[in-house]
């Protein structure tokens, strides 16, 4: 039996914001590292061994934009 990694938090849909749409610094310290895609950050961990991540919305908005990129992406919830 093997076991299945989870990320159980993270803000991984977040990396679809641009910091002239952020409501904190979190994006602009994400911009200023020359942006993140999203995709690619689950391909990564999915090599990494983790199956599924739960993404964590921090205000009603930031909560639909998660629901909006999960329902599009096995293993992201």
């Amino acid at each position: 039996m093997g076991i299945e990694l989870v990320d159980t938090h993270c803000h991984i849909h977040e990396a679809l914001r641009t910091a002239s749409n952020a409501a904190d610094g979190v994006h602009k310290v994400w911009e200023k590292d020359g942006g993140h895609d999203p995709d690619e950050m689950l391909r990564e961990a999915r090599k990494a061994g983790v199956q599924k991540c739960v993404c964590v919305g921090c205000s009603v908005p930031d909560s639909a934009l998660a629901v909006e990129f999960v329902a599009s992406r096995s293993g992201a919830w």
